[in-house]
């Protein structure tokens, strides 16, 4: 009995020894595997604290301020532009200076900080507003302008976009948007006053982080679409324009300001013998009418279109549809009559408005502009190109806003001439002539009065490169290659009351 007691007692002791042992053993093993993870948490924790470190590095390595600029609408001062590259130059230097000072007055940003300038614009064709507003006195002196604003400073660059509508902003919308996602840029000068349409893009970015690193800036006042958003907004007068600039007889029409003539305006008043050149504005890249002037009268000489074709002489015309259309007073559309066939024309008998065709569309009571199926704008067939002709013409230094127009703003003062009687075919060389220069909106423009070219109006060549359409200039000529050899036959006419 007593043996068989003792061999139980020492049996259980046995027994818990052996589970003190498995316990202690699983106690090792734990904390065993408590070090193992916490020298693999540390390693972690080690390799996150250098990547935080190189990416805080890089971080403060090259913070840059970017200032795009959309050009086209957010113009340089006349005392800057009119002295080419010098004032290119002292712009670029005036820029720089007054974004360092911001920089340093808000204390947001290290003053140890890069500058980067973008200006976005059609060098041409704003060239081309510059000179027939009377900024400048040739084109040229623009493109000085924009070569010494890009040599004063590394990183201030101009852009030449081309023609096109849009361009511009499409550019800038997208560098808007990759330097926004990019933390080494540490701020935005955004320079958009003159424009609306850039307040769709800005009120997707209306969070705080985006608010406290976007400026808008400008030289015009703010938009109304612009004025609520919550951004900080600047008016740099002492760089840019602080008013549009207005070119009669251009696609684009902006008020002179302070350094262009002072033009009053009656809203009570009808028009005369003079248009108010204050009627029209640049927003953006569209032309729109003042408040007050949504019914203002043209004088009468005004009605007299050259770029509003007479739907009498589309029938005659071969770049024309077959059947057009043409809004009336009550709203209706009206259909044109087809087109005679090429045997039927050739028996006709000639008719004698076609001999003078810029005389009777100048005639049109009812000025619209004519748009092919793709939605271009299809000027009204001109006379055959006659390079001598074309040449006389052009040495003749005729007033083209004067004669196709009747709207010359600087009247005696104007350069060109204006005492002269042109015949009509004098007249439609000089519209040729004119149409050689592209407007600033291409096929976009809606101005039913617009001299400029909307397609390319020279003969097409069979030289070139295959598929490529071109012109008998070819590469020399300004058009660009989508606005040769377009569909001119009209389907769609809006009317311009």
């Amino acid at each position: 009995m007593t043996t068989d007691s003792g061999n139980r007692t020492q049996g259980s002791l046995w027994d818990r020894f052996t589970q003190i042992k498995e316990n202690d053993q699983q106690k090792s093993n734990f904390i065993e595997e408590l070090i193992i993870r916490y020298e693999y948490i540390s390693q972690q924790y080690e390799n996150k604290l250098r990547q935080i470190q190189s990416y805080e590095t890089s971080f403060q390595k090259n913070p840059f301020i970017v200032v795009l600029i959309d050009g086209d609408g957010v113009i340089f001062k006349d005392e800057y532009i009119r002295i080419g590259e010098d004032g290119g130059r002292k712009a670029a230097a005036e820029l720089y200076k007054t974004i360092q000072d911001c920089i340093q007055e808000g204390n947001a940003v290290a003053s140890q900080v890069s500058i980067v300038c973008r200006v976005y614009a059609h060098a041409e064709g704003l060239a081309n507003v510059l000179t027939r507003s009377g900024v400048v006195s040739h084109a040229e002196i623009v493109t000085r302008f924009f070569r010494g604003f890009t040599l004063e400073k590394a990183l201030f660059d101009f852009v030449d976009v081309g023609p096109g509508k849009d361009r511009a902003d499409k550019k800038i919308i997208e560098s808007f948007k990759l330097y926004l996602d990019d933390f080494s840029c540490r701020k935005i000068f955004f320079g958009c006053s003159h424009d609306n349409g850039y307040a769709r893009v800005l009120e997707d970015y209306t969070d705080d982080l985006s608010i406290s690193r976007v400026t808008l800036i400008g030289g015009v006042p703010f938009e109304k679409e612009l004025i609520p958003l919550p951004f900080q907004k600047m008016v740099l007068s002492n760089i840019f324009r602080n008013a549009k600039i207005l070119v009669p007889g251009a696609p684009c029409a902006v008020a002179p300001g302070a350094n262009g003539p002072q033009v009053r305006r009656d809203n009570n008043t009808k028009a005369d013998s003079s248009l108010d050149l204050n009627a029209y504005e640049f927003i953006g890249r569209h032309l729109t009418p003042l408040s007050g002037f949504s019914h203002w009268q043209k004088p009468s000489h005004s009605n007299r279109t050259l770029d509003s074709p007479n739907p009498a002489l589309m029938e005659g015309n071969p770049r024309k549809s077959l059947i057009s259309t043409i809004c009336t007073n009550d709203g209706l559309v009206a259909k044109t009559a087809p087109v005679m066939s090429w045997a039927a024309k050739a028996a006709a008998t000639p008719v004698a408005a076609a001999k003078s065709s810029v005389e009777k569309s100048m005639k049109s009571s009812t000025p619209y502009v004519a748009h092919n199926r793709s939605r271009q704008r299809v000027d009204p067939l001109g006379p055959n190109y006659d390079k001598t002709e074309v040449e006389r013409i052009r040495r003749m230094k005729l007033c083209n806003v004067h004669f196709l127009r009747k709207e010359c703003p600087f009247g005696r003062n104007c350069t060109h001439i204006h005492d002269y009687e042109p015949s009509n075919d004098e007249l439609s060389t000089l519209l040729l002539i004119t149409r050689m220069e592209p407007c600033i909106n291409g096929s976009g423009c809606d101005d039913a009065k617009c001299i400029y070219g909307h397609l390319c109006p020279l003969p097409c060549t069979k030289n070139g490169i295959k598929g490529a359409k071109m012109c008998i200039l070819g590469e020399k000529c300004k058009f660009p290659q989508e606005l040769h050899g377009i569909d001119c036959r009209i389907v769609k006419t809006m009317v311009i009351r």
